[in-house]
C-alpha cells in the first residue's frame, strides 16, 4: 500500500512540475504569441510586403529560440558562447530578406550564464527589429566577454533615433545587474 501511495505521489508531483513549467513558458512567450497573431492578421493590409513577411519570420524564429533558451535555463546554468552566436546568426540571416545586412564579430569561445545569453538574445532581436522598421541597411554587432562583463555593441549605418527598451526586458536586465 505504501509503495502504491509513493507511486501515486510521484505521478502527481511530476504532473504538477509539468504544469508549473508550462505556466512559466506561457508567461515568457504569451505576449510574443499575441503580437505574432496581430502581425499575421495585419499582413493583409500590407499586400504581402516583403518587409512585413520578414518581420513575421524573424519573430517566429525569435519565439522558437526563446523557447529553446527557456528550457535550457531549466536544465543548466551555462551555454557556450558559440551556441548563442548561432542563434544570433540565424536572426541575421532572416533579416537579410528585408535588405538588412548584419555583420557579427563574435569569436569568443567562452561560457556564458544562460540567463545572460537569453537577455542578449532578446536585446539583439529588439535591435534587429528596430533596424528593419527604420530601414537601416547595415549593422555591425560585436560581443565582448571578459571575467566581469558581457558587452554587446552595435554600429549602425543610420541613426535609429531614441531606442526605448521593452519594459519587461529592461526589468529582466536590471534584475541581473545589467545595463
Amino acid at each position: 500500500m505504501l509503495a502504491e501511495e509513493e507511486k501515486v505521489k510521484r505521478i502527481i508531483n511530476k504532473e504538477n512540475a509539468k504544469k508549473i513549467v508550462i505556466e512559466q513558458l506561457d508567461s515568457e512567450i504569451s505576449e510574443s504569441i499575441k503580437k505574432l497573431s496581430i502581425m499575421i492578421d495585419e499582413l493583409q493590409k500590407f499586400n504581402n510586403d516583403s518587409t512585413e513577411i520578414t518581420c513575421i519570420a524573424l519573430f517566429m524564429c525569435y519565439i522558437k529560440r526563446r523557447c529553446n533558451l527557456f528550457f535550457l535555463e531549466k536544465e543548466t546554468n551555462s551555454i557556450l558562447s558559440q551556441d548563442l552566436f548561432k542563434y544570433l546568426d540565424e536572426l541575421s540571416e532572416i533579416a537579410r530578406y528585408s535588405n538588412l545586412k548584419v555583420a557579427t564579430l563574435n569569436n569568443s569561445k567562452d561560457i556564458l550564464r544562460i540567463r545572460n545569453a537569453t537577455l542578449l538574445y532578446d536585446f539583439f532581436h529588439s535591435i534587429i527589429n528596430l533596424a528593419i522598421e527604420k530601414n537601416c541597411d547595415t549593422i555591425i554587432e560585436y560581443l565582448e566577454i571578459d571575467s566581469k562583463f558581457v558587452v554587446m555593441k552595435f554600429l549602425l549605418s543610420r541613426d535609429l533615433g531614441t531606442f526605448e527598451i521593452d519594459t519587461k526586458l529592461k526589468q529582466s536586465i536590471n534584475k541581473e545587474n545589467g545595463q
